[in-house]
């Protein structure tokens, strides 16, 4: 007789995600991986008032910046995945994720990277030269 406790539990269904979607989700957690880098660059180089997201800045204060963007990130990864698994009866999912992806990519991305880029070319950050604190 065989035992099927064990398959049993460790059984999951498939997750069956449109191609669209799939890939939408695909790139979305790209973009959150990749701004967790960029921020993580960022951050150490110019510190946590760098930040401008209030939410990243508490959690930076209270955990660290790099504990914070794992927690923060995951979650946010988790989050957008369980989503997509729903697009079949949420029809705002794919909206929903084109949103997010234009949202982090001219939002978070591309301020980062001209942040980095200007970082390690020597010049001064831009972060300063749009800072309320720049007099």
């Amino acid at each position: 007789m065989e035992d099927k406790t064990l398959t049993t539990l460790t059984y999951f269904p498939p997750i069956k995600l449109r191609r669209n979607v799939r890939k939408l989700t695909l790139i979305f957690m790209f973009f959150q991986i990749l701004d967790g880098f960029f921020t993580y660059l960022g951050i150490t180089a110019l510190g946590q008032q760098a930040e401008g997201n209030w939410m990243y800045a508490y959690f930076f204060e209270h955990m660290g910046h790099t504990w914070s963007l794992i927690l923060l990130k995951s979650t946010s990864i988790v989050f957008i995945f369980f989503i997509a698994c729903h697009a079949e009866k949420i029809r705002i999912v794919k909206f929903v994720l084109v949103f997010s992806i234009l949202f982090f990519f001219f939002f978070a991305i591309i301020p980062w990277a001209l942040i980095i880029g200007r970082i390690l070319s020597g010049g001064e950050s831009s972060f300063y030269l749009f800072s309320p604190l720049n007099k």
